[in-house]
């Protein structure tokens, strides 16, 4: 691990704990990978017991559209707020934008990328701009026994049964790696 990704992790893992302080609720045995940002309310955000949260993923509490025209005197205490409700053993893929006022189901898979801006229900798959569901979470594991590269557990002959796989004379045949 490069010096870099070192203290990337380091800073990410402290200002998770911050967000934690501030009120950030986070289930029991959630996973949350670098570079989180639970904007300045994190107290409005609520994530399940064992989630998956990927890298880059933003949640964002309030709008700040409202700026535009709170600068009229009339106008100047309107604000909207919203509070994010993730429920359990959900995945959120890397660099999605979850909205205020958005609750995701239980065993809810959201895919990279995605803008979630209304609530996505339990068991599903959804994925982009706006976030829709695509697919059943039942079909999911369906496509994804298909698409299953049986390896290894070690690194070293995951890579080698991976990269013969992708890259080899027969790419795509799975060949056993001696």
């Amino acid at each position: 691990m490069s010096v870099i990704s070192r203290l990337t992790s380091i800073y990410s893992k402290y200002k998770l704990k911050e967000c934690i302080k501030k009120g950030l609720k986070v289930g029991e045995g959630t996973t949350i990978l670098c570079k989180p940002n639970f904007g300045s309310e994190p107290y409005l955000v609520s994530i399940g017991k064992n989630c998956r949260i990927a890298s880059d993923v933003k949640f964002i509490t309030h709008d700040g559209g409202t700026w535009v025209f709170r600068k009229n005197g009339k106008y100047k205490d309107i604000n909207k707020y919203g509070k994010i409700d993730i429920r359990d053993n959900c995945f959120i893929g890397i660099g999605c934008i979850i909205m205020p006022n958005v609750t995701i189901g239980p065993n809810a898979v959201i895919g990279a990328g995605s803008v979630v801006t209304r609530d996505i229900p339990p068991d599903v798959c959804a994925a982009g701009n706006p976030a829709r569901v695509i697919c059943s979470l039942d079909e999911y594991i369906e496509k994804s026994k298909k698409a299953t590269i049986p390896f290894p557990k070690d690194y070293k002959s995951k890579r080698e049964v991976l990269e013969k796989y992708f890259w080899g004379e027969n790419s795509g045949e799975l060949r056993k790696v001696q």
